[in-house]
């Protein structure tokens, strides 16, 4: 009885070394996963300044001293959050110009188990957007810095404001207050401004407290697997018996304690290389198909019941184009090939291109990323109502692969130059999560002219 966790992985395997143009025996070869590893940097992004908010308490209030029975009146009336020590005008601003910040990088980034994985492919362009966004930010820091006194003077009116408010609710609270304890308005406010001011920095301090830091870094590996050979362990095992000073009789007993637990840990430090490198290309292909999925069923939503797409729809097709060529280092062609097609609709003058064959060809596309999804082991969001089945059918992927021009499967092997054959079972092996047959026929590798395979490099 074969082991279904085993007969998963190996599919979800040949479903990547199709995808890439390899063998699937090769998918967790380490050169392949070291080389396109090299192929990019991990970015790091550390963004502090001071966050202009405290929290809220009593004393911000102005109150007097209260007693335990007054404290809990009062909390019974207010609900305590936090205070702002910026305007909304200000404040909003940073939150919004932070989060551009942090999205630019997502946007021109694979997320990996080492945090965000930037393609050579497509790191010039996150460093110019990312140079735009950051420059924003600390704009917006000069700008604070130097329209300080303005912003002090708008706080103060602004909390003045509010004091007196709570002033008078404070006021008409029998029982708990009196005017003598709670002091005229006026020296009510003042109070309440003082504390304020008291927890805002000078200008100054402000300006110094804003700090964007970028660090690069290369994937990292086990370094003990650094020669991948089997010397490695001899290397290991002599190594650790320089270091013992034992008596000739148990030196024996020793080595064999050591060999064994080197071979433990070798097995297991090349174990979780293997496992970190197949997560890593899953982790590719998974967004760039993912992305084109998303984008191509977005858009399909917004055309139903439409004479025309609308400029949002086309842009945002464009803006997929441009994500996928930064992106697509790796050399998923079929993805390249599903973007010739939106790019040859996009060519088209508007009175030549109909929103029929937008669908059709978004639907096409949308079925095959979403087959290439499922074989890989993930579930993507339902896609039925724009007429993209949830698992789709052999004949359905066949269908949408013919109809972009994408290598179609015959006969249980895929024809592309080089035969890359898939074991039976591997092709009939069920998905985990529904528990659907889903057959690995929708996802061969890709064709380039004349039918012959293209390989991404010689490995």
């Amino acid at each position: 009885m074969s082991d279904p966790t085993s007969l998963e992985n190996a599919r979800r395997r040949a479903t990547i070394a199709a995808i890439l143009g390899l063998d699937a025996d090769k998918i967790s070869v380490q050169d392949i996963g070291q080389n396109l590893m090299q192929e990019g940097v991990i970015v790091d992004l550390s963004l502090s300044r001071w966050r202009a908010r405290q929290s809220l308490d009593l004393d911000d209030l102005g109150l007097p001293p209260l007693t335990a029975d007054e404290a809990k009146a009062v909390s019974s009336i207010f609900k305590l959050g936090e205070k702002r020590l910026l305007p909304d005008t200000y404040f909003n601003r940073l939150v919004a110009l932070e989060r551009v910040i942090y999205r630019t990088l997502e946007k021109f980034a694979f997320k990996s188990p080492w945090g965000s994985f930037v393609p050579a492919t497509a790191f010039p362009a996150w460093k110019e957007a990312h140079a735009q966004a950051a420059a924003d930010w600390f704009a917006l820091r000069d700008e604070i810095v130097r329209d300080y006194p303005q912003i002090m003077a708008l706080l103060r009116e602004q909390y003045a404001v509010a004091s007196r408010r709570a002033y008078r609710v404070l006021n008409k609270m029998e029982g708990v207050l009196d005017a003598e304890r709670l002091g005229d308005q006026e020296t009510f406010v003042r109070a309440t401004w003082a504390r304020i001011k008291a927890a805002i920095p000078t200008a100054a301090e402000i300006g110094a407290s804003f700090r964007l830091d970028v660090s690069y870094s290369l994937v990292p590996l086990p370094s003990l697997l650094a020669s991948g050979s089997a010397d490695a362990s001899e290397t290991t095992v002599e190594a650790l018996r320089s270091r013992v000073s034992a008596a000739e009789e148990a030196e024996a007993r020793r080595r064999k304690l050591i060999d064994d637990m080197n071979r433990e840990v070798l097995a297991q430090a090349r174990a979780k290389k293997e496992e970190l490198i197949d997560s890593f290309l899953a982790g590719l292909v998974v967004q760039l198909r993912g992305l084109i999925y998303q984008v191509s069923v977005d858009t399909l939503t917004g055309l139903e019941g439409k004479a025309a797409p609308h400029n949002r729809s086309l842009g945002a097709l464009k803006e997929l184009i441009g994500k996928v060529q930064r992106l697509n280092f790796f050399g998923d062609t079929e993805a390249t090939a599903m973007m010739a097609q939106i790019q040859g609709l996009l060519d088209r003058e508007p009175k030549d291109r109909t929103p029929a064959e937008i669908q059709r060809v978004l639907r096409a596309i949308g079925t095959v990323a979403r087959s290439s999804l499922i074989a890989i082991g993930e579930e993507p969001r339902s896609a039925r109502d724009v007429g993209i089945a949830d698992a789709p059918s052999t004949s359905e992927i066949r269908a949408a692969r013919a109809d972009l021009g994408l290598v179609v499967v015959e006969g249980g092997e895929m024809r592309a130059g080089r035969a890359l054959e898939l074991d039976h079972d591997l092709l009939a092996a069920p998905t985990g999560r529904r528990g659907r047959r889903v057959d690995l026929l929708g996802d061969e590798p890709p064709t380039g002219d004349g039918g012959a395979m293209r390989s991404r490099r010689d490995i």
